[in-house]
């Protein structure tokens, strides 16, 4: 099959190359994929444990984390991300999924509220998109409608299978 052959070319690159970040990140992604959890959680932990300040590899084992619940480490992860660049979306609105799933919908918006004041320039859309959703589910979370509504009309004009796959059961 196609995926063992990738897993196996990738492994052959970080036992040539342990520090290939690209290498570790694509093969936990594959794991996780193909819902083998024990080892893309392998896969994350030695990568940190070799470049324990690289922020790809931070935010990659931190979405993994989050992924498979583990919320606490994804926490971490992202706040250390966050700190080392105050601008990188992706640790700002993974640190805020982090509090909507400990159901701490005012710290997710102080979350987007502070990266969003480091910005000096616009957001891209699927970011600002991104932060609308949270905004609006934070608000969700405490029955907050009328300022909910606004943030999730905009995703769902822009983005409709997102609402849907959100809020579909």
């Amino acid at each position: 099959e196609k995926s063992e052959e990738a897993i196996a070319a990738l492994k052959k690159s970080l036992e040539l190359d342990p520090q290939s970040v690209n290498a570790a990140i694509t093969l936990g992604q594959i794991y996780l994929l193909q819902e083998r959890q024990a080892e893309a959680r392998q896969v994350f932990v030695d990568a940190l444990n070799r470049q324990p300040e690289n922020i790809d590899v931070m935010l990659a084992a931190a979405t993994f984390y989050l992924n498979t619940g583990q919320i606490d480490d994804a926490k971490t992860l992202y706040e250390k991300a966050l700190n080392q660049d105050a601008k990188n979306s992706t640790a700002a609105t993974g640190l805020a999924e982090v509090y909507l799933a400990r159901n701490e919908p005012g710290m997710a918006r102080s979350v987007i509220q502070q990266f969003q004041a480091a910005q000096k320039d616009a957001l891209p859309d699927d970011i600002a998109l991104r932060i609308r959703f949270i905004v609006g589910r934070a608000y969700l979370f405490e029955g907050n409608f009328q300022e909910a509504m606004p943030h999730l009309q905009i995703v769902s004009e822009r983005l409709p299978n997102v609402m849907m796959a959100q809020y579909s059961y």
